[in-house]
């Protein structure tokens, strides 16, 4: 296994070891209107896609929704109550199979907010090409091209996510933000240059992984951060694989004076994976600070 590889089994099992250890004391099962990942059933309706919320932040529900011509699945926390909810798309990193977001529900759920995490194309249970299957059948060279393109097409699925939570009775339309961390802090990022819904944007670490030596990526980040049509936080801890990419894309925010924030956190851990994927996954380590955000970009 090459390093490239290494190292996202490294964030893969820190992230499914978090959400292993939540999915076990859920009780909470499927709504009867979600499809299982292989139906070939159309995406739920807004009025079909509703199920009663849960009493409190200790279950999920599996929910499918359409994203063109695919149907993938994603994982729903609901806060108690009936709502409407303010809303939070959190976008995985770049792990196989994603974990259901166990760690982080509480969390937003305890502020009010829904947590909505897709599963983006290629990523299991959701149907296409794994992008770390394609960067390895590459040529060398087309390696850093493929990344770009895969996670570009992918904004495609986080806005179909965003109007699969536009079209719920329980989700307040003008309260939604988008989040991610690793990968999921790219989508996040390049997210935020299209007009949508979302009001407010957080990434945790986004290209720490693979910022050094893929000119194309930093290059795309920086175009879609001059571009941003909401405001970003960007936050990592301070022994992270790398720190640049937070450094570099609030710089140019800042100098196109686009709204913006940056903070590097103490180290989480003692290594860089705990730095990593553990940092993104301990609100004890940011919570007041992306509390704090989140409440000044969306109403109450």
């Amino acid at each position: 296994m090459n390093q490239r590889l290494a190292l996202l089994a490294l964030f893969a099992f820190a992230c499914s070891r978090n959400d292993a250890a939540q999915m076990a004391t859920s009780t909470a099962s499927p709504p009867a209107a979600s499809a299982s990942p292989a139906s070939s059933a159309p995406a739920p309706t807004a009025s079909a896609a509703d199920p009663p919320a849960p009493n409190d932040a200790s279950g999920h529900h599996l929910v499918t929704f359409a994203s063109g011509a695919l149907t993938l699945t994603g994982y729903l926390w609901l806060p108690p109550g009936t709502g409407p909810h303010r809303a939070i798309v959190n976008n995985h990193g770049s792990e196989k199979k994603p974990g259901i977001g166990g760690k982080l529900a509480p969390f937003y759920n305890r502020r009010g907010f829904a947590l909505f995490i897709p599963v983006r194309r290629g990523h299991e249970p959701s149907p296409g090409k794994y992008v770390g299957y394609l960067t390895d059948a590459a040529p060398a060279d087309k390696r850093a091209a493929i990344v770009v393109d895969e996670l570009s097409a992918q904004v495609d699925d986080v806005l179909a996510a965003l109007k699969y939570l536009e079209g719920r009775s329980d989700i307040r339309k003008d309260a939604i933000a988008v989040a991610g961390c690793s990968y999921g802090g790219i989508e996040t990022v390049l997210t935020s240059e299209r007009a949508s819904g979302f009001k407010v944007a957080i990434d945790f670490a986004g290209a720490s992984m693979s910022w050094k030596g893929n000119t194309l990526l930093q290059k795309r980040l920086l175009t879609a951060v001059d571009h941003a049509t909401i405001p970003i936080f960007f936050l990592q801890a301070e022994n992270d694989y790398n720190t640049e990419p937070t450094r570099a894309l609030s710089a140019e925010m800042d100098r196109v004076k686009k709204p913006n924030r940056k903070k590097i956190y103490p180290p989480h851990g003692t290594t860089p994976a705990e730095g990593h994927g553990g940092f993104c996954t301990s609100p004890e380590d940011w919570g007041s600070e992306v509390g704090e955000w989140l409440d000044s970009h969306l109403p109450k």
